[in-house]
């Protein structure tokens, strides 16, 4: 109440004064300049201008705000605008991305980034940790342990003239234990920076995987689909919201299928790592136990960073562009050996139920050849 009040003085007294005086002071006596249009008196406070990233669009002659980018103050001269006392800082951005699963015993190599190039006279520096991945319960992914499924890592990567890249090596270890895939993270955050620049760090966390290979485990060598069978017991890896439900009483091989029932269309999918070009055998099992001969299909693509791609799209929504035939409720086998398009770079495996039916879908596979 006392701000609204405030205000409403202010406004009050800026309509009925060509001057205006804010005293914080406590004293009573305050005058205001002669050749002051507004005065602010204070001990302990400073005004504070607007904070920006951007500048304002249609400025007119004096205005003026805080640049929070370049850590400086900006003001219109009336045709450009100019910095006011020192040089803007820098701003430069970084990052770290999620490097390629790798099998046990493999070295994880994650890429740190930033953009522009570093100046002459300026160094940054990014410190880094391998880390359990923060947020995520345990019990949502197979969590990998340090010192015992890879060695962990921290140190600190300088960036300095010229410099945009740099790698961290995470190396992985072996075990004869049949298990999922592993998880962990490696994060960073920000050093010490040399000269004038101000720094903004994009992407501060990377998960890395790491895969089982060993005899019977849950992700074979080759196979780039993470939980296929569902032998965690649940669908980790998959983005399933539509109450498909992991069930150890109907499978095709191992312990466990995902059952799809219920009313509209359920999906269930997973996006792949794959390399351009390469050529990939794409399998799953499905089985139709309550339904007719459009209950279930496959609903895939491929990918690149930035859109989809629909190619072979007859074998990726098929067969023949259509839906999976019922085969007096048996399990069946639906696979295709496809090449990837050269600017593709992800695979997006997906399946759908519809319309009320039962059925399970086991053994998801994706290989290269």
């Amino acid at each position: 109440m006392k701000r609204i009040l405030f205000s409403l003085a202010v406004l009050a007294a800026s309509m009925v004064s060509s001057q205006v005086l804010i005293d914080d002071t406590g004293n009573t006596e305050a005058a205001i300049e002669e050749s002051a249009a507004l005065q602010i008196n204070s001990n302990d406070k400073g005004l504070l201008l607007p904070r920006l990233a951007e500048e304002p669009q249609n400025a007119v002659g004096g205005l003026v705000y805080f640049d929070t980018n370049g850590k400086c103050l900006k003001a219109y001269d009336g045709t450009a605008w100019q910095v006011l006392g020192t040089e803007c800082a820098q701003l430069y951005t970084v990052s770290i991305s999620v490097p390629e699963r790798v099998y046990e015993g493999e070295d994880q190599v994650f890429n740190v980034s930033i953009s522009p190039a570093v100046e002459p006279g300026t160094s940054i520096s990014i410190e880094y940790i391998t880390s359990e991945i923060p947020g995520i319960p345990l019990d949502y992914i197979d969590s990998a342990t340090e010192d015992e499924d890879y060695v962990g890592a921290s140190g600190t990567l300088t960036f300095y003239e010229g410099e945009t890249n740099k790698t961290i090596s995470v190396t992985t270890k072996v075990d004869d234990i049949v298990e999922n895939s592993e998880h962990y993270a490696v994060l960073i955050s920000l050093g010490d920076i040399v000269g004038n620049a101000n720094v903004n760090i994009s992407y501060d966390i990377a998960e890395g995987i790491i895969l089982d290979n060993d005899p019977g485990g849950s992700t074979p060598i080759g196979n780039l689909v993470q939980n296929g069978g569902f032998e965690s017991g649940g669908s980790i890896n998959w983005f399933n919201n539509d109450n498909g439900v992991v069930v150890s009483d109907e499978s095709q091989e191992g312990n466990h299928s995902i059952k799809f029932s219920g009313l509209g269309t359920k999906k269930l999918n997973q996006t792949i790592t794959i390399t351009p070009g390469a050529t990939y055998t794409i399998t799953f099992w499905y089985k139709v136990a309550s339904g007719n001969n459009m209950s279930a299909r496959i609903w895939s693509y491929w990918r690149n960073d930035s859109s989809n791609i629909f190619s072979n799209s007859d074998e990726l929504r098929g067969p023949s562009g259509g839906y999976l035939q019922n085969n007096n409720n048996q399990w069946t086998e639906y696979t295709v050996t496809l090449t990837a398009p050269a600017n593709a770079n992800k695979f997006y495996y997906e399946v759908r139920a519809y319309g009320g039916a039962v059925v399970y879908f086991d053994n998801f596979s994706v290989v290269q050849q």
